[in-house]
């Protein structure tokens, strides 16, 4: 017994206090039976044990994720990669511009290294999440003077051909929106499709009639994903605001609503139909400048657009040595028709893609722009184009006085900076600006800079975000054919028309009252005449010295380039366009009063 008791101590692993001695027998000969029986009441349990919670996650993670992936289109698993993915870039900076890190880091891992390593992070969230996250991408792309040059790079990738959805998708959308029997209006749809975007694809057909059409089928995944994806970027571009100090968050909403609206094919095809009678009405029936293609509105829905089949040459696959077409007369016209919808009919196509025009040659051999993407569309509100007009003519008459007037009234405190971003030029109003501190942090730079620009958010007008978007790929386009036409004074040419255009219909209501008389319309009308005169002479001076005598200068410069040439067998040097030496001018102010460097991002409109 006196050996029995240590092995009973150890078969039990010391966890039970043993009985008296006298009992110890007995209870031996219990256990002894008991484990020959098979009892195993008092032995250790065999195999891991799982606790409620973790049994729970195993069986419950597995049936989310596939509810998602089959039933929600992956919603839930975007939304968590979103946040992962910002969470690891906000950790990754974070971290490198700490001061306990910087210092040791910093000689081994330069900047560049880590622009480039978050820069493939994000390309694979939005290449990976696909949709609406691709038109975040080319936005911040096109205006990608707030990031690093290694991001611009990264993103020239998203203007390239997105992965169609299969035909039995595309089938699936189209017998959702046209009916199950769609088919019957159409002899023969192609399945494979001739161009894929960000938000639909586009497949040709034949309508029974024997029409050439195309089709704008709307991704499928894109309606279940919409609302979380816009939800999600609200938050992350808030949550990169707070992290940082900077105002990401500014007017989210208003390009989310500018975005919902383009996602509603309904809309696309109004504005279409819209812009057609805008350029009836201004240059008649028969005029061949420009063109619309027409849409089937029996035939297109939310999320399905048929219209008519354009053979032309796409502009972003021109070249400034192009021969087959006028590239002179193309972009003057891209530029003038802008300046109309800008300035006189309020209604603005605010994505100039070069794919989304067309060139074809008339019967006369004149060339013809064809617009054929007409989804993300912006209509002015009355007062703001009639101040947006008086702000262009008050910089085109170096009227400081109603410059401060407008910048005051859009909260705007930066009056220096505020030209360069409607001309796109530099402008000197009057006083000594403070210049940007390079020993200070760029993203201090900015915020201050913002914060003195917009000194009061409640009454800037967002919509100049949209149009200096526009005014810059206009610009692009531009210098992408050679400066080959005078941007700036086409636009001023239909403001100064437009404004006096818009002051005569004001006064003429006016004379319904009786404190405003037929005297007060004609000196009115005078005054308005002769600050329209001043303005066009500006623009004429301005044209000679600086336009005109800059292209005999690249005329001469492009013969002697062509002497040289023959003579030594090397190329010359070529002489900066008028929009080359506009950017030089808009690099050194935003450098100077900004702290940014704005980066070249005309190749990504052409590249793409």
């Amino acid at each position: 017994m006196i050996f029995i008791r240590p092995l009973v101590n150890l078969r039990h692993g010391l966890r039970f206090k043993l009985p008296p001695l006298a009992h110890h027998s007995s209870r031996f000969h219990a256990n002894q039976r008991n484990s020959l029986s098979g009892s195993s009441r008092d032995t250790p349990p065999h195999g891991p044990r799982f606790s409620r919670p973790t049994v729970f996650a195993f069986l419950t993670i597995p049936t989310v994720y596939i509810f998602d992936r089959y039933t929600n289109d992956s919603t839930i698993v975007r939304s968590l990669r979103t946040v992962c993915v910002i969470g690891g870039i906000v950790a990754v900076y974070k971290l490198y511009n700490s001061q306990l890190l910087h210092g040791l880091i910093s000689p081994y891992l330069p900047v560049t290294t880590v622009h480039e390593g978050t820069s493939s992070m994000l390309l694979y969230l939005l290449q990976t999440n696909k949709g609406v996250y691709i038109k975040f991408g080319q936005m911040i792309a096109l205006q990608a003077n707030m990031f690093p040059a290694e991001f611009v790079t990264k993103f020239k990738q998203l203007y390239e051909h997105n992965e169609p959805d299969a035909w039995g998708e595309i089938n699936a959308t189209l017998r959702a929106e046209l009916g199950p029997d769609y088919s019957r209006h159409f002899a023969h749809i192609c399945e494979s499709p001739i161009s894929s975007g960000s938000v639909a694809q586009v497949h040709r057909a034949t309508l029974v009639t024997g029409e050439e059409v195309v089709l704008k089928v709307q991704h499928h995944a894109l309606r279940n994903q919409i609302g979380t994806d816009m939800a999600c970027f609200t938050l992350t571009m808030k949550w990169l605001g707070w992290v940082f100090g900077l105002p990401l968050g500014f007017g989210m909403d208003f390009i989310l609503h500018q975005i919902q609206t383009e996602l509603q094919f309904t809309n696309e095809v109004q504005n279409a139909d819209t812009m057609r009678a805008l350029i009836a009405h201004e240059f008649g029936a028969l005029d061949t400048r420009y063109y619309v293609p027409k849409t089937y509105r029996a035939l297109s829905t939310e999320r399905v657009i048929t219209s008519e089949h354009i053979e032309g040459s796409s502009l972003a696959s021109l070249t400034r040595y192009t021969t087959q077409f006028n590239t002179r007369t193309v972009v003057h016209d891209l530029v003038h028709i802008y300046a109309l919808q800008l300035f006189k009919w309020g209604v603005v196509h605010c994505d100039p893609h070069p794919g989304n025009f067309l060139i074809r040659q008339c019967e006369s051999g004149r060339e013809q722009l064809v617009i054929i993407d007409h989804g993300l569309y912006m209509t002015l509100p009355k007062p703001f184009q009639r101040r947006y007009c008086e702000l262009w003519n008050a910089l085109t008459r170096f009227d400081n006085r109603t410059l401060r007037e407008i910048s005051q009234e859009w909260g705007i405190g930066a009056i220096d900076v505020l030209p360069a971003l409607i001309l796109l030029q530099t402008y000197k109003s009057s006083g000594v600006s403070s210049t940007f501190d390079a020993s200070r942090d760029r993203t201090d730079t900015i915020k201050d800079t913002f914060h003195t620009f917009v000194t009061d958010q409640d009454v800037f007008p967002l919509e100049l975000m949209f149009i200096t978007k526009t005014q810059r790929s206009l610009q692009n386009i531009n210098q992408h054919f050679g400066s080959v036409v005078n941007r700036l004074k086409t636009l001023s040419l239909v403001a100064a028309a437009s404004l006096h255009e818009m002051e005569r219909e004001s006064n003429r209501k006016r004379l319904e009252f009786h404190d405003y008389t037929v005297i007060n319309y004609c000196c009115d009308l005078v005054g308005s005449w002769v600050k329209m005169q001043h303005a066009l002479l500006n623009v004429y001076v301005s044209d000679i010295i600086f336009f005109k005598a800059l292209r005999v200068r690249q005329e001469f410069t492009r013969v002697w380039n062509r002497v040289v040439l023959f003579i030594t067998g090397h190329e010359g040097g070529e002489l900066k366009g008028s929009e080359d030496i506009l950017e030089g001018m808009l690099r050194f102010v935003a450098k100077e009063y900004v702290g940014l460097d704005i980066v070249d991002d005309g190749p990504v409109l052409f590249e793409g």
